[in-house]
């Protein structure tokens, strides 16, 4: 008989995480629609960039390269190679993703505040297909082990994922519920750092800053990934310190980008004077 139970203060944790992932884009879109009358087809390109870039070709990466366990053990025995693996992959397929996807759009989505959507959309996508999903997943096993309805479905399961559904409850059942927060703080600086990397990556591919900012979005990325691949690979044991230095280093990368983007605007105005 099943004696798993999820903490109510966890579900609660869950749902609190879940209903951020999609409500921190929303808001942040509204605001700039308000704002700078941000239009919305930039944030669908910034999301469908992120899938395409992060989830299809990254990831097509990732099975070939780490489907060959040497690589992978390797890897994983020497934790700053397996961060600067993730970094590197990241920052090389994301950015230049962006790229691709500015050059495609500037003749027609090239004002500052497309770079602003275009961000926010590709920050969005990854907190709700991340987080936000990865939630509702947890929210469902926890209410099957705690509604008492796991070992009707346990029965009916096969022994694989039957043994998987319980490792699942009893991961949930163990973490203590403040951790299921730890996805607020990290997506708020994840989706600050896209924004602030949209701008540069903008900027670089419509010729309205150097092409340097290109190359170093990509940089920002691979450094910005360093203390979470630390983290995964059991180098780093304390997630705050880790996510604290997520969200001030992202922090730092906004106030560079916003920066350099107000630069370009006011040479721009300048020039429209002049002629």
């Amino acid at each position: 008989m099943n004696t798993i139970t999820v903490p109510g203060l966890s579900v609660a944790f869950m749902a609190a995480s879940c209903a951020f992932a999609f409500v921190l884009p929303a808001v942040l879109y509204i605001v700039l629609r308000k704002k700078l009358k941000a239009r919305f087809v930039p944030l669908l390109i910034g999301a469908a960039t992120f899938i395409v870039a992060a989830l299809v070709a990254e990831s097509a990466v990732h099975s070939v390269i780490l489907g060959d366990g040497n690589i992978l053990s390797f890897l994983k025995a020497n934790p700053l190679l397996f961060a600067l693996y993730g970094g590197l992959m990241a920052g090389l397929f994301e950015e230049s993703g962006r790229f691709a996807s500015f050059k495609l759009m500037r003749k027609k989505y090239n004002e500052s505040a497309d770079a602003l959507s275009f961000g926010v959309g590709h920050g969005g996508a990854e907190a709700i297909l991340t987080l936000g999903v990865g939630m509702i997943s947890s929210i469902v096993i926890s209410v099957i082990f705690n509604s008492g309805g796991a070992d009707t479905m346990l029965a009916s399961l096969p022994e694989a994922q039957k043994q998987t559904l319980l490792a699942q409850g009893e991961a949930l059942a163990a973490t203590p519920p403040g951790m299921f927060l730890v996805g607020i703080v990290e997506r708020t600086g994840a989706v600050a750092f896209h924004i602030g990397a949209s701008v540069l990556v903008y900027l670089a591919a419509t010729g309205r800053g150097s092409f340097l900012y290109y190359p170093l979005a990509a940089l920002l990325h691979l450094l910005l990934d360093i203390p979470a691949g630390l983290y995964q690979a059991g180098a780093l044991n304390d997630i705050w310190v880790i996510e604290a230095i997520v969200v001030v280093f992202s922090a730092l990368t906004l106030w560079f980008a916003v920066a350099r983007l107000k630069e370009a605007d006011r040479r721009l105005k300048g020039t429209a004077l002049e002629n």
